[in-house]
Formats: C-alpha cells, structure tokens, sequence
C-alpha cells in the first residue's frame, strides 16, 4: 500500500469503529481516508481492500461476514465510486472473490 500512496493512489479505507475494533481494522493506516469522511469526493486513482470476510451468499449477492459496525459491503461500495480514472482492488486472501473478479475479466471463449 505504501507504494501505491507513493505514486499518488488514493487508498480509500473502512470507517473504524469508535469503541472496540472490527475485523478490517488489522489493515487500517491512519494516513489513508476512510469510507466516511470522503462522501460526496471524487479522486482520480483509488486503491480498496477486499479482505477475507467478504463472500457471496446464496443469491450471490455480496456480504462481509467479518466484525464491523459500519456495514463494510456498502463501505466498498462507497469507496469504488470514488474514482474518476483508475481503480485497484486489492484483495487479500480471498481466492472465491479472486475467481469471480477473473471471470468478470475474462472475455467469454468462442464457439
């Protein structure tokens, strides 16, 4: 991460919780915005985090199964669309998003 905030990245993180901690807080950097504070901003290049806890659930829609007050699935939402030019997804141990990230970006084989 810190080479992305070097070459000008916004790395957009998960509003933290006040008292306690939430899962997403282990990759919290004090440097970087979170979900709250860049409402109603538009950044050129953004950078997100995709930990472990975020899955699909039966009708395939996205959920986080991990601690956190704020709901992190429409944190990431909000995050993502921050971005004017580029987007970076970083996702972090987590090979079931990975796969379905590189469908998404596969073109579909001719027959």
């Amino acid at each position: 991460m810190l080479d992305l905030k070097s070459k000008e990245w916004e790395i957009l993180q998960f509003t933290p919780q006040l008292i306690g901690s939430s899962t997403h807080q282990r990759y919290l950097d004090n440097s970087n915005q979170k979900s709250h504070g860049v409402i109603g901003q538009e950044f050129d290049n953004v950078a997100v985090i995709v930990d472990p806890y975020f899955n699909y659930d039966k009708n395939g829609d996205l959920t986080y199964t991990g601690d956190s007050y704020y709901p992190a699935n429409k944190m990431l939402f909000q995050n993502m669309t921050r971005t004017r030019n580029q987007l970076k997804i970083l996702i972090l141990n987590n090979p079931v998003i990975l796969d379905r990230c590189l469908t998404l970006l596969t073109p579909p084989q001719s027959q």
